[in-house]
């Protein structure tokens, strides 16, 4: 398959693992993940979106109300979902950049990327 990124040729094969995006907040992992994705033909796990989802409020609102350790539990179950969902056939993940502080969330997002 070849992708438009910046002219080069990106060959995306099955199991060929997760491609990690990390940074702060708007830093542009989501909209560069979308772009990724699309491109690549790749789902785009986004765990912000599956923390606030499974809180039912927006991430900041998790910090203002419930404080950063709140947040971080819901955020390692939202890794371990967000991987087991992309499966063997990769994807994309958008992390934010405090989450690879937590050596689960780092070691399990390291294990699955393209090397």
């Amino acid at each position: 398959m070849s992708a438009g990124l910046g002219g080069d040729k990106v060959e995306a094969a099955e199991g060929r693992g997760v491609v990690v995006l990390i940074g702060p907040p708007a830093s542009g992992k989501s909209s560069v993940g979308a772009l990724l994705a699309a491109e690549l033909s790749l789902p785009l796990v986004d765990t912000d979106d599956l923390v606030a989802r499974a809180a039912g409020k927006p991430v900041g609102d998790i910090f203002v109300e419930d404080g950063e350790s709140v947040f971080r539990e819901h955020e390692r179950a939202a890794v371990a979902r967000g991987l087991d969902g992309l499966g063997a056939g990769g994807g994309i993940l958008a992390l934010g950049s405090g989450a690879v502080l937590d050596p689960d969330v780092a070691g399990r997002s390291t294990s699955r990327s393209p090397r």
